[in-house]
């Protein structure tokens, strides 16, 4: 198997530039479904792949983060 460099992989791919300062990019893939990635960490991390888990299944783990993360929040204000 032979690797892909960043800067090849990035090359053809659309992208849109994030509050955080990193990059989301995002291309058609051999499924017919789209793949996004992110620059967030370095040489890349792979977001979502559109052909391997669906919407509602992200959107319900972006709902369930949401919640923990107000739990966390909740829990330090508790604590000060």
């Amino acid at each position: 198997m032979t690797e892909i460099s960043w800067t090849d992989r990035t090359r053809n791919a659309v992208s849109v530039r994030l509050p955080s300062g990193a990059r989301l990019y995002w291309e058609g893939n051999t499924a017919g479904g789209r793949t996004y990635w992110s620059d967030e960490i370095g040489d890349g991390v792979i977001v979502w792949d559109t052909s391997a888990v669906s919407r509602a299944t992200i959107e319900a783990a972006l709902r369930l983060e949401a919640e923990e993360d107000a739990k966390w929040q909740t829990g330090i204000q508790k604590n000060r």
